[in-house]
């Protein structure tokens, strides 16, 4: 490794040690807030069952989302795949952008736009089965622990899947 390449690493993260209070604007900060925590998902992909389940906790200095998940397609519970997903803030458009990687070999950028404060709506593209794909996403937001994802793709196939803040066991 280069002197160079060090030094352009330790001011890199110095910048970002540096960050203490997020830098986005309040409403992208409020409307991602509603996700953190731990979710359970129930509906379909295609003509497919799923149950999908991800955690959500903020990135350090709150400059977005991290969420890990798996989905269980269909009855089959050793059909499950693995997923990570960043969620961010483009500052430049207001668009708040996910980028996800699955362990099936799913990869996707979904751009999502505020339509209302309890509804996004969102441009999917991917790859999928080495293949790219397109989805038009809508997220709609129920109340405090409760929303849905639907989309569909360019080619006609359905998602949706009903979400739910998975409740906190006492102790």
């Amino acid at each position: 490794m280069s002197a160079i390449t060090v030094l352009v690493a330790v001011v890199w993260s110095g910048v970002f040690a540096a960050v203490e209070e997020p830098v986005f604007p309040a409403q992208y900060l409020q409307e991602q807030k509603y996700f953190e925590g731990s979710w359970i998902g129930e509906g379909n992909v295609g003509d497919a069952a799923v149950i999908t389940k991800f955690t959500a906790v903020w990135v350090p200095g709150k400059q977005g989302l991290l969420l890990h998940g798996t989905t269980q397609r269909g009855k089959d519970a050793n059909d499950v795949v693995q997923w990570t997903l960043l969620s961010g803030c483009d500052v430049s458009t207001g668009e708040m952008v996910d980028c996800s990687f699955a362990s099936d070999g799913v990869s996707s950028v979904t751009r999502w736009k505020s339509v209302s404060a309890d509804e996004q709506v969102g441009k999917e593209s991917g790859i999928q089965d080495g293949k790219p794909y397109t989805m038009e996403c809508r997220a709609v937001k129920h109340g405090p622990d409760h929303w849905t994802f639907s989309g569909t793709t360019e080619d006609g196939k359905t998602v949706k899947i009903e979400y739910h803040r998975e409740k906190k066991v006492a102790k």
